[in-house]
């Protein structure tokens, strides 16, 4: 019978889940098809360490037709909820064994811990209807090593593996339709527990979830590229600063220019290039801390997002910073190259140039 639940319900399990587990970017499902093609164990174990599981998996394959006198039978009815000619023929079929002693989520002895997964061995034929199967009996998994008070719920579970990276795939493949050889579509079978209203909205509220999120990410990537940009120009600046102004050392006899004589003259104060050289170090530092963190971010979880804006936070005075310190670099060194010469600065761009290549 179909459920009637709305969509206050949905929102409400969807906003309890993220607050729980954080929420994760979309799994490729053509990351997912090598490893079904070589190995369906290795496809399981994948999807189970995107849903945050380090278990080993145990799999069985099942005839898609098999018949009562069959010795291995399923405890458990496939996820084939739906048909719309009334009967589950060739429908792809999944059960994951939840074992009694399964360990605790984020303890040593879930690691590697077995878990058996029994499947029809016409599982890889809807390869997208299979991984969205799994995706939902796996987060089965991870809902009892929480102790989740909703652990049975099957619209939770099918919501829990569309916030941790398998919506897509789940939309894709939740409905899969057998044509005759006429090209007629004979069976459409639907996968899961929520009908098309109650995915659609589902699906947007998880998305619009994840996109306030990664707008978080997105930021700090944008003042990552900026700084380092500003930071490389300022650093090759400060660099033919002090080379031009070593070559007018060396070379006293040099008629500089009038309007320039005190400007060259205060260059050659104590600290004059301090507040250039504070700013390129601080902001490496700076910059590799980001990048180590941002790096390796897809998964989303309220700690996540507060990490993310206190390093945009960090990086936005060198942001500033640049902005205002380059025009000034870029005008002394302007005093600089009028007064060295052409074939100086033509000579030493050369030099930079092959110090490049190296």
């Amino acid at each position: 019978m179909e459920n009637q639940i709305g969509n206050a319900y949905l929102s409400s399990a969807i906003d309890e889940l993220v607050n729980t587990l954080g929420i994760k970017e979309q799994v490729e499902y053509q990351d997912l098809v090598p490893l079904l093609r070589k190995d369906i164990k290795l496809c399981v174990k994948k999807i189970a360490s995107v849903l945050g599981l380090p278990i080993d998996i145990n799999v069985q394959y099942i005839s898609a037709r098999y018949d009562k006198d069959n010795s291995v039978k399923f405890q458990t009815s496939d996820l084939a909820r739906t048909d719309s000619a009334g009967r589950g023929r060739e429908s792809i079929t999944a059960q994951v064994t939840i074992p009694t002693n399964l360990p605790m989520f984020g303890t040593s002895s879930l690691v590697d811990f077995p878990i058996h997964v029994r499947v029809s061995e016409n599982c890889s034929y809807w390869s997208q209807a299979f991984m969205a199967v799994m995706a939902h009996e796996l987060s089965h998994i991870l809902l009892y090593s929480l102790c989740h008070p909703q652990k049975n719920n099957e619209i939770y579970t099918d919501l829990t593996a569309m916030i941790l990276g398998f919506g897509s795939i789940m939309e894709n493949g939740r409905k899969q339709t057998e044509y005759a050889a006429s090209g007629n579509a004979t069976t459409t079978t639907t996968y899961g527990y929520l009908n098309d209203a109650q995915f659609a909205f589902a699906s947007g509220r998880v998305k619009d979830i994840l996109n306030q999120r990664k707008r978080h990410k997105d930021r700090l990537l944008t003042l990552i590229v900026e700084v380092k940009k500003q930071r490389s120009s300022c650093r090759k600046g400060l660099c033919l600063f002090k080379e031009f102004l070593e070559h007018l050392d060396k070379n006293q006899n040099r008629k500089i220019k009038k309007q320039d004589i005190q400007k060259i003259v205060n260059f050659h104060s104590p600290g004059y290039t301090a507040a250039w050289e504070l700013i390129l170090s601080d902001s490496r530092r700076c910059l590799q801390e980001a990048d180590v963190f941002v790096g390796g971010i897809f998964h989303y979880t309220e700690a996540t997002v507060e990490t993310l804006q206190k390093l945009a936070k960090k990086l936005e005075p060198f942001d500033d910073g640049f902005r205002h310190g380059l025009p000034r670099l870029n005008a002394d060194l302007k005093v600089l190259k009028k007064n060295v010469g052409l074939i100086v600065r033509i000579k030493t761009a050369l030099r930079n140039k092959q110090k490049g290549k190296k």
